[in-house]
């Protein structure tokens, strides 16, 4: 699955479903619904232990500034989070914000679906961690996880960069991750079952210091109208992400004709139209 191309990876994930028909079947219930039984499962991937990490502003909840999770929404992320709990009893999901987790915590309480995580976590309270990048190393090392399985979504591109340029120094990122836009919408339907198709139902396996060739690590994105799924993100896209859209496209066109530009273009559609400005 991980070899379809970034259309094929939008389309497939997309497909006959929508954000209101799901959070209306999901009814705030558990189990049972269509949002992810027409997905691969991969034998014993269901079995493996995993830890999912979940931004909360712009990733759990679209928007910024604690505001309160809508009905919609809630019964949307209690449709996938308790089907995956119920199919793999040794997925672990946590919240990692930057932020109070406290306040995260009483906007989950709030909504009814604090039950569906084991922890809401912080990489800046009690103690201030650098990045995101360094919180999960050390929260890996500390629960003896190095060897899980762990992905983390976020719509930051500096967290995202500090996970896939690893703060220990190793080749291999901190972790797999899934990148949203920033200060976006936060998780789809489809990113949910990207998530499913590329981490949940697949055998997958921590990342060891050298093994940086096993690591999956997406962006899902709008483009022109359609959903796009660039399955190669890396540390270079996040930081061309943190530009502004003059100094993108000028470094683009610097780089016009240079060798190290395609793996650039590659997954970004929205980065080729600068060559043609």
């Amino acid at each position: 699955m991980a070899a379809l191309t970034t259309p094929e990876w939008a389309a497939y994930l997309t497909r006959g479903f929508d954000e209101l028909s799901i959070a209306e079947e999901a009814g705030g219930s558990a189990a049972e619904g269509p949002w992810t039984e027409d997905l691969p499962v991969e034998e014993g991937s269901t079995a493996e232990k995993k830890l999912l990490f979940l931004d909360y502003d712009s990733t759990l909840n679209p928007g910024q500034g604690n505001l309160p999770l809508t009905p919609e929404r809630a019964a949307l992320l209690r449709g996938f989070l308790s089907r995956w709990r119920s199919e793999n009893s040794e997925l672990k999901v946590y919240v990692l914000t930057a932020s109070n987790p406290a306040v995260k915590r009483d906007m989950l309480q709030g909504a009814g679906i604090l039950d569906l995580f084991d922890d809401v976590l912080s990489s800046s309270m009690p103690k201030k961690y650098e990045s995101k990048g360094q919180f999960l190393m050390r929260f890996l090392v500390k629960q003896g996880a190095l060897g899980t399985a762990a992905l983390h979504a976020d719509d930051s591109h500096q967290a995202i960069e500090s996970i896939l340029t690893n703060p220990s120094g190793a080749t291999a990122p901190v972790c797999h991750s899934l990148r949203l836009p920033y200060m976006g919408e936060g998780l789809t339907a489809a990113d949910f079952r990207l998530i499913a198709t590329a981490f949940l139902y697949r055998c997958v396996r921590g990342l060891a210091a050298d093994d940086a060739g096993s690591y999956f690590g997406a962006y899902s994105f709008a483009h022109g109208g359609a959903a796009v799924v660039d399955a190669g993100d890396a540390a270079v896209k996040c930081m061309l992400d943190g530009m502004d859209a003059e100094a993108l496209a000028e470094v683009i066109q610097q780089n016009k004709g240079a060798e190290h530009l395609a793996s650039w273009l590659d997954g970004r559609p929205d980065y080729a139209e600068y060559l043609e400005a």
